[in-house]
């Protein structure tokens, strides 16, 4: 067996590392944001009853089941995470990777609304509905950040297309 037949799954995990570290200082919070969420679904896929536990969730379960929303959430913030991880990562992935972290961003925006909304409508002066909020207002923000990550990259794509044509 050569030498370098076990280093093939070392080398990914490597690359992975690396282009996690080189990006992650500006997309933290998208890393943070996506965790958050996924555990938020990770609980109302868990065992007890969470949305009759608190009045805060009726705005939630006005548009589905605990369960349905708990697949939601671990989706969208499981392919967000899947998409950061690939972003800077992959070649292959450069173009659509933005694409998707501001779609998915938009995405979590709405399950932050309806988080906020409910938490709000059950409790005015409560102190969960801003932090919400304020989840929301920064998951908006990623979604712009990532949409012009998605027309830096296809710019770049493009020139460098029109340069190889030239």
């Amino acid at each position: 067996m050569p030498v370098a037949a076990g280093w093939g799954w070392r080398m990914i995990v490597l690359r992975i590392v690396r282009g996690v570290t080189t990006h992650f200082v500006g997309r933290w919070p998208e890393w943070v944001l996506s965790g958050i969420l996924f555990a938020i679904g990770m609980r109302l896929l868990g065992p007890g009853e969470t949305f009759a536990s608190a009045i805060g969730y009726r705005v939630m379960a006005a548009f589905a089941t605990e369960e349905h929303w708990g697949y939601f959430l671990c989706t969208i913030a499981g392919a967000r995470l899947i998409a950061l991880t690939v972003n800077g990562t992959f070649k292959p992935f450069a173009r659509i990777s933005p694409v998707i972290r501001c779609l998915l961003g938009v995405l979590s925006g709405f399950a932050w609304f309806t988080l906020a909304m409910g938490l709000y409508l059950a409790n005015p002066v409560g102190i969960p509905a801003p932090i919400c909020a304020g989840m929301l207002v920064a998951d908006m923000i990623n979604a712009i950040l990532a949409g012009g990550d998605a027309g830096v990259t296809e710019r770049k794509y493009r020139n460098e297309r029109a340069a190889k044509r030239a």
